[in-house]
């Protein structure tokens, strides 16, 4: 998150408050974007968190593409020119509030979770952006669509699961399997022989350096969480070395939603 780096107006914080306070459990959809519209949006010089699969993959510049989808925002009446008092021509653009409010809660949440699924056809990713009045979802497909949706609190966990497991194959819990790496790469082929989904999950929190991830693999039948552990640190001194260990246990839904919520810092 860059949080740091972004200076917000009264009317970005109150677009904010107002797309925070539609907060359902059903979920308040917002307008999508498109790759090339949201960095147009939120600024070509800020680097972004989000997957962006369509606008990485152009040859033409990032500024030029950025530029046409301002254009298309324009026509569309998602953006509009503004004349400030004392002024004679516009200065510069406004989007709806409700892109703005959208795109203000991307960059001031206190923890963002991302998750990037990986079936035999592509990829999807899910991003939450929490806050005290709500949580926005921003949903990536494969063509660089962004759907955003916002929700209450208690409905990010379900939003979580209902993605990494969406046929609900989640079923019993087993007790953890520990793996050294090497020990994981050589077994995990038969161990998850039949994962149909891989979903990388990963928090990050503003006041932290530490970014807490597991990896959820989905079968017809059954559910596994792999989690990794770190040993030692670099701080520990100059013959000290960080290993990385891993445990793996088919999980149950009340516990998978366990891990998700102590991810998203919510157990």
């Amino acid at each position: 998150m860059t949080t740091s780096t972004m200076k917000w107006t009264q009317r970005d914080i109150e677009a904010a408050a107002k797309v925070l306070a539609s907060a359902s459990a059903i979920g308040a959809p917002l307008p999508t974007l498109t790759d090339e519209e949201v960095v147009a949006l939120d600024g070509v010089q800020h680097e972004q968190l989000v997957a962006l699969p369509w606008l990485s993959a152009q040859d033409a510049s990032k500024e030029l593409m950025c530029a046409i989808a301002l254009r298309g925002l324009l026509a569309k009446e998602l953006v509009y020119p503004v004349v400030f008092e004392g002024e004679t021509e516009p200065s510069r653009l406004h989007a709806t509030e409700e892109i703005t409010g959208a795109l203000t809660l991307r960059r001031s949440g206190s923890s963002v979770v991302s998750v990037e699924r990986t079936v035999s056809t592509g990829k999807r990713w899910l991003y939450g952006y929490l806050h005290d009045e709500g949580v926005l979802l921003e949903e990536v497909d494969e063509s660089g669509l962004h759907g955003f949706t916002v929700v209450t609190r208690d409905q990010l966990v379900p939003r979580l699961a209902e993605f990494v497991d969406p046929q609900q194959a989640a079923a019993r819990d087993t007790e953890p399997t520990p793996y050294t790496e090497a020990q994981f790469e050589a077994h995990a082929a038969t161990a998850l022989a039949d994962t149909q989904a891989a979903s990388n999950v990963v928090a990050f929190n503003s006041n932290t350096n530490e970014f807490p991830t597991v990896t959820v693999y989905t079968g017809p039948s059954s559910v596994h969480v792999l989690t990794p552990r770190v040993e030692g640190s670099p701080e520990s001194g100059p013959e000290q070395t960080e290993s990385v260990s891993f445990e793996l246990q088919e999980t149950s839904a009340p516990s998978l939603a366990r891990v998700l919520a102590g991810l998203a810092g919510l157990a």
